[in-house]
């Protein structure tokens, strides 16, 4: 049960990796904003909210650093015993994993991208910077779909300890 749960909280990891990068897009929007009522009784407001976005990307991102690097002593914490029985497929649930979560992502941020681009061509005429804004997240949510289906083996290698996907009785 321990090194399912531990590859089962990688996938997890990854996943909240994948929210923090879709949560940036509203707050690059609110530093957008920011930018046009500098100064005004608005900016203040506006301060908040970025201050409260940014921590709560901080937050995802403090969770997936702890679901990807620090599973094993999550694991302690949860009471969650060392196995007699090694995982044999354990390397194989988190390639399957990696593999899904990375479709998922691009079946998410591919319509997005495509809804954002054709909604954002007045935007584009108007030469109006707010495009980058809406933009720039979506292509990074393609990226990082693109990377999770095209270099699973690489990224297994990463989030493992000792950089050793073979050996992942060991996560």
């Amino acid at each position: 049960m321990r090194n399912l749960f531990m590859v089962l909280a990688k996938v997890v990891g990854l996943l909240q990796v994948a929210t923090a990068i879709w949560k940036c897009e509203p707050l690059l929007q609110s530093i957008a904003v920011f930018g046009r009522f500098v100064g005004s009784s608005s900016s203040v407001t506006i301060c908040w909210d970025i201050a409260g976005r940014c921590l709560m990307v901080g937050l995802f991102l403090a969770f997936a650093w702890v679901l990807l690097f620090k599973s094993e002593w999550l694991a302690d914490r949860l009471g969650l015993a060392e196995e007699r029985l090694s995982c044999p497929d354990c390397e194989t649930i988190l390639w399957v994993g990696i593999k899904l979560l990375g479709l998922y992502v691009l079946a998410e941020s591919i319509p997005a991208l495509v809804w954002t681009t054709i909604g954002s061509r007045a935007l584009i005429q108007n030469g109006d910077p707010g495009f980058w804004v809406r933009i720039v997240p979506a292509v990074v949510k393609v990226v990082l779909g693109l990377i999770l289906v095209f270099t699973t083996t690489k990224l297994m290698e990463f989030i493992s300890r000792d950089g050793k996907p073979k050996e992942m009785a060991s996560i």
